[in-house]
């Protein structure tokens, strides 16, 4: 009917509300959960609208939403938002607010503050973001951090379908352990290094495996990203004060910048997996080569090389003449 059933005395939230400060609402059995990010959380009858108890909210999360989970029957709160945070989960029972549960990490490792989304929770785990994605495990109170494992902001990772999904992110935080792109985990054995016999040896050699020769680059070349190793963005090349359009050729795709070197243009078409060389007088296709990844960086020149990396895992090597391939190292993972 929309006829309202009950009004409860208000429940204090900081106002205006902000992304990382809105309130959390979960209705749990005949509870109705509430924390306004004022350092309390509380239960309230779901029948009348009593308020039923209130207790203290963990700090959680970084410019989010902070954690408010009901999992096996306890609703979770836990200090884990900055890296001082000594990382306690307190279960509460969600009728009377009484403490039933507390553990402390059982891992030594070095904290992060939190990854900038909230946590999530399965049937036996709490999901949290404090380095990257760590498991806590419910049953055996255990933490098992994945560091390599970030989620989107605010949204954060998702379970479901026995699956840990982790959308694109843009955390540059630590980068160095980081796995890019769109994943989706699942748990399974760990392989054992006596059953990989059959695997591919790193360095492959292609059809043009020593038999690549060429020129050095000219100084007046632009043979790497940037120029040199130095990255000094600078050519000794002359340039006329009037500029005419010599050629125009349509590639396709969205670009890496452009290498110049031999007498030949090299460039990647990013989304499409591809590396294409033009002749630089005319701008006519000479060769393309396609990857198993993006290649998201300019291709470099060197002595008749063409050196490039693709997120397929692999640094490849082309035969500039015609694009052959003289090899290829898988470098990761």
């Amino acid at each position: 009917t929309g006829r309202s059933l009950w009004q409860s005395e208000p429940a204090r939230t900081p106002m205006p509300v902000h992304t990382n400060t809105g309130p959390r609402v979960l209705i749990s059995d005949d509870v109705v959960l509430f924390a306004g990010n004022t350092g309390k959380m509380s239960g309230w009858s779901l029948k009348d609208g009593r308020k039923l108890w209130e207790q203290k909210h963990l700090p959680s999360g970084h410019m989010s939403l902070r954690d408010l989970m009901v999992v096996q029957g306890l609703a979770w709160t836990g200090r884990i938002a900055q890296s001082s945070d000594n990382g306690i989960f307190i279960g509460y029972d969600p009728i009377s607010g009484e403490k039933k549960r507390e553990f402390l990490p059982d891992v030594k490792v070095h904290w992060f503050h939190h990854r900038c989304y909230p946590s999530k929770a399965a049937n036996h785990y709490l999901i949290t973001g404090r380095n990257g994605t760590e498991f806590v495990d419910l049953d055996a109170e255990h933490w098992k951090p994945h560091h390599w494992v970030r989620g989107g902001c605010i949204y954060g990772v998702m379970p479901a379908n026995g699956i840990l999904y982790a959308p694109m992110d843009a955390c540059g935080c630590q980068l160095e352990a980081k796995l890019p792109g769109m994943k989706a985990l699942a748990s399974g054995p760990v392989p054992n290094p006596e059953d990989q016999q059959d695997v591919p040896p790193r360095l492959q050699k292609g059809p043009a495996y020593g038999q690549v020769t060429g020129p050095a680059a000219a100084s007046t070349d632009w043979p790497t990203f940037r120029h040199d190793e130095a990255r000094s963005g600078a050519s000794s090349s002359h340039v006329a004060l009037d500029l005419a359009q010599a050629w125009q050729t349509q590639v396709g795709g969205r670009l890496s910048a452009p290498t110049i070197a031999a007498g030949k243009v090299f460039a990647a078409s990013i989304d499409s997996h591809t590396v294409h060389a033009l002749d630089a007088a005319t701008g006519r296709t000479l060769w393309a080569y396609t990857t198993g990844g993006r290649v998201d960086s300019p291709p470099t020149y060197y002595r008749g090389y063409v050196l490039f990396s693709s997120a397929d895992g692999f640094v490849y090597a082309l035969r500039a003449s015609d694009g052959a391939l003289a090899w290829r190292f898988r470098a990761a993972p």
